[in-house]
């Protein structure tokens, strides 16, 4: 054998274990060929092509920020040659990515899921999905991920073999079919070392955006809090991240204006300082979301409180936590003398481990304090005393540290607050929810379709392992006697709810009834259909393989 014929024999052998390698990854995972290469776009922004890959049925697509930078609509062309023209809703340099929203979908669209970056380890395999420029078809490329490390401040994994033009943009899949990163770029010398984005950089902010420009922007909530004599708090929420202003004056004039909030929450305070006693005002919000869309609330009135007087025991009133996040919170109080604080927080009533101080000697109090851990109940209690020793104490406050997961119904989401009604005339919130996994499914008496959902999510119900699954029927707009009666009708036995004035399903822009939610234990959204399921087994099938973490 000569050194040609060597040659050709090691080469063979290699490319016949690398593919045996790629077959047995995507044997052994949730990769089939159909369900990656249906999520897989082709991006053409300008002279520029590359790959992306659906997140969400409804059309929206993710790829490298350099393919469409300075674009800002793109071509996006599916496995099938169906083409769509995009919108670029959301970009980042640093992280590099972009978010395109499909216009002119009518159907929903396989996509890819989100797994856990810092989960990989130094040599585990994953495939690279993509296009390239001279080939119909995506390419499965297995590979090896030889390291973790941050460039320029963003977490990068190290790729195995260099990067072409159509593979930037491509997602690398972990043996779970879950996006773990996006090509990058390679090294660009002899060493041909790939680079891609992990994917723990920028999943929150792909969820986001497309929560951002899925939902309009309205306001709710607004209402006044901790009113005193010469102050207030002004309240609210709105469905997507804004900011916003408070105009006020006396009845009859917005002539005061507040500073603009921070524009990245949407749960708002602002205080209005300098008011008067005993005297009525007015005012409203102006909310601005990040594309510049603007709403004006309806005027409201707040009366002040008389003056406070100086006399009688030391009290503490009006306890109120507000600006709640993910890490942290704000408590105002208002004393009737002047006086110094000290707050108490922890996750037990009687917890007093944790404190900040109030060192003004005054009426109005206000401390922000960090720190907390997302999802956990905390409680705050207030301990004021003045100059001459009188002591003041609270009754313990409750309140619940946020979820560090945007506020939508899809996918990745934390669901928002909602208020149903159960058959018996009770409140049904979404607190009632916690540390449960549920299973909710929007119907209407009206929809013939619905009727078979409701019928195969009773037959779910009676049929699955109890207590393991929450079973919600939401009747969407509608009225109790008539979902009493449809009830009775079709046997139905599934615990029935009533969203009476259909606030959820506007809220979350479900387009189309029947709908089915799955949310776990955090109340974090993991599966979400608009449609109905072809059959009972279908959605029993659908059940059994939801991912719940």
């Amino acid at each position: 054998m000569n050194l040609k014929q060597v040659c050709r024999s090691h080469f063979m052998v290699g490319a016949v274990l690398f593919a045996l390698s790629v077959l047995l990854l995507v044997q052994a995972s949730c990769l089939t060929p159909d369900r990656v290469s249906g999520s897989l776009v082709r991006i053409y922004a300008g002279d520029s092509m590359g790959t992306g890959f659906l997140i969400d049925k409804a059309g929206y697509a993710v790829t490298s920020y350099h393919i469409v930078s300075g674009s800002n609509s793109v071509s996006v062309v599916m496995k099938s040659g169906e083409q769509y023209s995009g919108k670029i809703v959301c970009r980042d340099e640093g992280r590099d990515f972009a978010v395109i929203r499909m216009d002119g979908v009518s159907a929903e669209l396989p996509s890819l899921t989100a797994g856990d970056s810092d989960r990989l380890q130094s040599g585990e395999q994953v495939v690279v999905a993509s296009y390239q420029q001279d080939k119909a078809s995506p390419d499965l490329v297995t590979t090896v991920m030889s390291n973790q490390s941050k460039l320029d401040g963003v977490s990068c994994l190290q790729l195995g073999g260099s990067v072409t033009i159509g593979r930037y943009g491509a997602p690398v899949l972990n043996k779970s079919g879950e996006v773990v990163g996006m090509v990058k770029w390679d090294s660009g010398d002899a060493t041909q070392v790939g680079l891609a984005v992990a994917v723990n950089e920028f999943s929150d902010k792909i969820g986001e955006a497309v929560c951002s420009d899925c939902s309009e922007l309205s306001i709710s909530g607004l209402a006044p809090q901790s009113v005193a004599d010469t102050s207030a708090i002004i309240m609210w929420q709105t469905t997507k991240p804004s900011s916003g202003i408070v105009e006020w004056g006396p009845s009859g004039s917005y002539a005061n204006r507040t500073d603009t909030t921070d524009g990245t929450g949407r749960s708002h305070a602002v205080v209005l300082k300098g008011l008067k006693p005993g005297t009525v005002y007015q005012y409203r919000v102006i909310a601005v979301d990040p594309c510049g869309n603007e709403i004006i609330s309806d005027g409201q009135d707040l009366t002040t409180l008389a003056a406070v007087p100086q006399s009688g025991a030391l009290s503490i009133i009006n306890v109120t936590v507000s600006e709640i996040s993910s890490s942290g919170a704000t408590v105002s109080w208002v004393t009737n003398k002047p006086s110094n604080s000290v707050i108490f927080y922890g996750t037990t009533e009687d917890s007093k481990t944790a404190m900040r101080t109030d060192s003004n000697n005054v009426y109005e109090h206000k401390i922000r304090f960090e720190g907390l851990t997302p999802e956990t109940r905390y409680y705050v209690t207030v301990q004021s005393v003045t100059e001459k020793g009188e002591v003041a104490e609270s009754a313990a406050k409750p309140f619940k540290a946020l979820s560090t997961s945007p506020l939508c119904c899809r996918l990745a989401c934390r669901m928002p607050d909602f208020v149903f009604k159960d058959m018996n005339g009770n409140d049904f919130t979404q607190d009632d929810l916690a540390g449960r996994k549920v299973c909710m499914t929007f119907t209407k008496t009206t929809c013939s379709i619905c009727m078979g959902q409701a019928v195969y999510l009773n037959d779910i119900y009676l049929s699955w392992p109890k207590g393991d699954i929450l079973f919600m029927c939401v009747a969407n707009h509608e009225k109790p006697a008539d979902v009493i009666e449809w009830m009775k009708k079709y046997g139905l036995i599934v615990p029935v709810y009533l969203d009476v004035e259909g606030e959820l399903v506007d809220y979350c822009h479900l387009r189309t009834i029947p709908s089915t939610l799955c949310i776990n234990e955090k109340g974090i959204v993991v599966y979400s259909r608009e449609g109905p399921f072809g059959s009972r087994k279908e959605f029993e099938e659908t059940l059994k393989n939801v991912k719940w973490e």
